[in-house]
């Protein structure tokens, strides 16, 4: 898995792509998606990890991501 974070406007957007098509991610251990035929996925939530990290799991290796653009506390 490949992937970038940002917020926009208080919107978690996570963006990624995998090594096969149709692979599901989990985002943070709960929220599922499939990639597409090509692997592109993208996650959109209205909640903000308090520590503005993002967990990607998978078949392959699992990864953090920083999310850009937070809001200063």
């Amino acid at each position: 898995i490949a992937a970038t974070a940002e917020s926009n406007r208080g919107i978690l957007i996570v963006r990624g792509r995998t090594s096969q098509p149709s692979e599901e991610v989990w985002l943070n251990g709960s929220v599922v998606r499939r990639s597409n035929r090509v692997g592109h996925l993208a996650f959109r939530q209205r909640h903000l990890p308090p520590d503005y990290m993002v967990h990607l799991h998978s078949d392959g290796p699992d990864i953090m991501a920083h999310v850009r653009n937070c809001p200063v506390q």
